[in-house]
């Protein structure tokens, strides 16, 4: 069983509208990221979007998520994948994350 933990951009708190921008993958080397396709994203958000994925890539853990990607990033529950670490990213890419239209 492989941890998985999908990672929202929070982009209206009031109105609770988040898009899934990454997933992060746990083996026994460190964390994988991987990054979800952001098509839908405002235009307002995208520069933002772009900073807290380069946050992300620094992530050794599935939680905390680090510091510095802010108040707007949240973590989903820790999912566990019947897959290997290996073939992880393919099946979140596949399985777990929304397709660009």
């Amino acid at each position: 069983m492989t941890p998985i933990r999908l990672i929202f951009y929070v982009v209206d708190p009031f109105a609770d509208v988040r898009h899934i921008i990454a997933a992060l993958i746990a083996s026994d080397t460190g964390v994988t990221v991987v990054r979800a396709p952001i098509p839908d994203l405002p235009v307002a958000t995208r520069a933002n979007v772009v900073r807290v994925l380069r946050e992300l890539d620094a992530a050794t853990t599935l939680d905390p998520l680090p510091f510095e990607a802010g108040a707007q990033v949240v973590g989903g529950t820790v999912l566990s994948a019947r897959v290997s670490p290996a073939e992880a990213p393919a099946w979140v890419r596949l399985s777990l994350l929304p397709r660009a239209a």
